[in-house]
């Protein structure tokens, strides 16, 4: 019995890792199949061509498009008017985010209301300012653009986080 312990121990070894291997392929083939369903298909083909781009192409547009102190007020109001509409239509758009993880999708609400306020109080800002013909000076309109990019890159940041935490 002896002679065939070594035979023996290696056989045991063998059948061990080749089970650790067989559990080990599982788990990692249905992790990378649960990745692919929810970030290939759910986010790729649903989700981000019904919120991240639209919001990718808005957010682009609304920093272009800032009024500063050459509006006039009732320019400037139509202008926030605007803005909330699309807001509001991007906020229902990236519901959608439900269907991936409910908990990204209200820190992304909380997110977008985050541009909501620094669109509020630069536009309130600037139409008081231009009403009463500079007094106070008008806000520093880079300043808002800079907060709204800032709160655009935390979006991104968010999806990516998630991106790579799936599976």
């Amino acid at each position: 019995m002896l002679p065939t312990v070594p035979a023996l121990s290696v056989s045991v070894l063998a059948l061990a890792v080749s089970l650790g291997t067989l559990f080990y392929n599982r788990k990692k083939d249905g992790r990378a199949r649960r990745q692919s369903i929810v970030d290939d298909f759910w986010l790729r083909k649903v989700v981000a061509p019904v919120s991240i781009e639209p919001f990718l192409k808005s957010t682009t547009t609304l920093c272009a498009t800032l009024p500063d102190s050459k509006w006039a007020a009732n320019a400037v109001q139509s202008f926030w008017t605007d803005q909330m509409e699309e807001s509001g239509k991007l906020s229902v758009a990236f519901m959608a985010f439900n269907l991936i993880d409910q908990p990204l999708r209200a820190s992304i609400t909380g997110m977008l209301e985050e541009i909501d306020d620094v669109l509020a109080e630069y536009c309130g800002a600037l139409q008081h300012s231009v009403t009463n013909q500079g007094t106070p000076p008008p806000p520093d309109r880079n300043q808002a653009i800079e907060a709204i990019q800032a709160v655009c890159m935390k979006v991104y940041s968010a999806v990516k986080t998630h991106q790579e935490n799936v599976g």
